[in-house]
């Protein structure tokens, strides 16, 4: 059964759980094409092991942005700009 968000705040954690599940979706398909452990992927990401493993299960990390990017780029994930807001 689909699960369904009712609040403002629920539907942006539900967006953020998304975002979580992509990326780790995308290191496991990278780690079994190129037969890579988490040591090996967390070398080439200048990342912990156990940091990898923590984003392999979903779990929130805290990463400086030049780190996220290359994370999201190992992922096979673009960075797209969201909308831009002008105020007045």
């Amino acid at each position: 059964m689909p699960k369904v968000y009712l609040t403002q705040a629920q539907r942006e954690q539900a967006a953020i759980d998304k975002i979580r599940v992509r990326i780790s979706d995308g290191i496991a398909v990278q780690k079994v094409r190129k037969k890579l452990s988490n040591e090996q992927v967390a070398k080439g990401l200048e990342l912990g092991r156990n940091t990898v493993g923590h984003i392999l299960n979903g779990d929130d990390v805290k990463l400086p942005i030049n780190q996220t990017l290359r994370l999201l780029r190992f992922a096979g994930l673009q960075v797209v700009a969201a909308e831009q807001y002008t105020e007045g």
